[in-house]
């Protein structure tokens, strides 16, 4: 009976030991599962706080590699570094613009910059921007003699749908013609451009996200 009732005592404490280190394998590998959940989710917060506040896209954006100083030229912003886009709520005071195109009456009350007075002052490309297979007048013009083109428009058979000013601004021709691509110059000094989408829809071009770039600089230069 002893060597029975030991045998059985030692059975079940080898099963008891079995299940402690089961229980403590088992912890381990749930405590490492929920780090890992957890580390996944602090990185989609960082993205989702990137994407949604541009508060951390500033410009210029400083690397700690050790360019030549020739590599990094501070004059002409060769390097560039383009942040996540962050969206646009929509705006539903947003109205559509419909006006007479006169091509020498400047659309902000500012006078055109040309080499030759009276000269036209606008440089003109076509393509769609609503979608309708018909190519619409894209123009640009300058109001200064740097940082151009400084007036982009929209014109449709006679008429300004669409019209920004700003520096170095220009419109660009979107993949599947609804709408466009609005870039800009937001600070010269500091290296920072944007690029801005918008849609067409009932008359009406509304931005849905935008996009910061900034020129690369060297830290301490």
């Amino acid at each position: 009976m002893i060597n029975s009732e030991g045998k059985i005592n030692g059975a079940m404490n080898k099963k008891i030991i079995i299940g402690i280190v089961a229980f403590i394998f088992l912890s381990l590998i749930g405590f490492v599962y929920f780090n890992k959940i957890q580390s996944s989710q602090n990185i989609f917060n960082k993205n989702t706080q990137t994407t949604t506040n541009d508060s951390i896209n500033t410009c210029p954006f400083y690397t700690d590699i050790a360019f030549p100083k020739e590599y990094l030229p501070s004059i002409s912003n060769e390097a560039m570094v383009t942040y996540p886009p962050v969206l646009i709520p929509f705006n539903t005071e947003i109205t559509p613009l419909k006006e007479k195109f006169d091509p020498y009456a400047p659309p902000f009350e500012k006078d055109f910059y040309t080499t030759t007075k009276n000269s036209y002052p606008w440089t003109e490309r076509k393509f769609d921007v609503d979608n309708d297979n018909i190519d619409e007048q894209i123009l640009s013009a300058n109001t200064a003699m740097n940082h151009t083109p400084n007036l982009a428009l929209i014109v449709k058979e006679g008429y300004t749908i669409f019209k920004a000013e700003g520096a170095n601004i220009s419109i660009e021709k979107a993949g599947d013609n609804n709408g466009f691509f609005l870039n800009q110059s937001v600070d010269w000094n500091i290296g920072e451009y944007k690029t801005t989408r918008y849609l067409y829809k009932d008359n009406i071009f509304f931005p849905i996200w935008y996009q910061t770039s900034c020129v690369v600089r060297q830290k301490g230069v």
